[in-house]
């Protein structure tokens, strides 16, 4: 059975029909049709609607709704480096050189993750952290700490799905599919933020870089920010207007193996203490 799916998901322009998925997602006409798709959407998928900027009927569609922003202290901030978004931590531990596990006997390397970036030996022997995104969560992806952006990138690629079975079974699934890339000098050491795109994910976009926007273009693009953007930990850098998952990727000046050495495979919030809030997955 999983080979079938497989081969019919390989059969599938998948960053065609994920194009047209994001378009037909923030339709607003007809205008029934919308918020019934709204409302059952919700009330499926069990968004918590008290913690939104907005009630329900304020959003005209499903992509508005997805992509909604969070009320004023929703989410308060703890401590100086921070989780990036309301997740499911799938992995997390010590970058072996050049090397990530992507799931138990699948891997990937940092080079190509980061597309071969000047900044990628920052983080050869550092920590990483992968974050999931389900369609409950919140859909927005933040600052893991203080800093300067020094660094963009859009990175073409497919838009295979990131699920459990794909993790488990599409080698290098992270750096096959597109991605963005942001890298953050930080009074600690550099850390950067990958979101990685998926199929149905219509498009990823920067909140502080508009001219990098996935599965819009065909073509790499990256930007050296000269001044470096100013930002604070907790702010907004990117939004996923539907699901997928973010690879974190921090110097190993962040945190020593001891503080680092245990951590929750679970949900996670946005503004809650790394690694303040992690334990039970031993690091190897």
């Amino acid at each position: 059975m999983k080979k079938v799916l497989f081969c019919f998901l390989y059969l599938v322009p998948k960053n065609y029909v994920s194009f047209l998925v994001g378009k037909v997602v923030h339709l607003e006409r007809p205008r029934f049709f919308a918020v019934y798709v709204r409302n059952f959407l919700a009330k499926a998928f069990k968004i918590n609607m008290a913690e939104a900027e907005h009630p329900l009927e304020y959003y005209p569609s499903w992509g508005s709704l997805f992509t909604r922003k969070l009320k004023a202290g929703a989410r308060p901030v703890v401590g100086d480096i921070i989780h990036c978004a309301d997740s499911r931590i799938s992995q997390a531990g010590r970058i072996d050189k050049d090397i990530m596990i992507q799931a138990k006997g699948k891997f990937f390397r940092l080079g190509k993750l980061l597309n071969e970036s000047e900044f990628m030996g920052k983080f050869e022997d550092g920590y990483f952290i992968t974050y999931y995104l389900c369609p409950t969560d919140y859909h927005r992806v933040h600052a893991a700490a203080a800093g300067s952006i020094v660094e963009s990138q859009y990175i073409p690629g497919k838009l295979w799905p990131v699920n459990d079975l794909s993790v488990t079974t599409i080698s290098e699934l992270f750096v096959i599919n597109e991605r963005t890339v942001s890298v953050v000098r930080a009074a600690k050491g550099h850390y950067a933020v990958v979101m990685v795109g998926a199929t149905n994910v219509g498009k990823i976009t920067l909140s502080y870089e508009p001219s990098i926007v996935t599965n819009q273009q065909t073509r790499e693009l990256k930007i050296s920010h000269n001044p470096p953007i100013d930002i604070g930990v907790g702010d907004e850098l990117g939004i996923f207007h539907m699901g997928s998952t973010v690879v974190m990727l921090f110097e190993k000046s962040f945190f020593s193996d001891e503080e680092f050495k245990t951590i929750i495979k679970g949900p996670v919030k946005f503004g809650q203490s790394v690694p303040g809030t992690l334990s039970k997955l031993y690091l190897k």
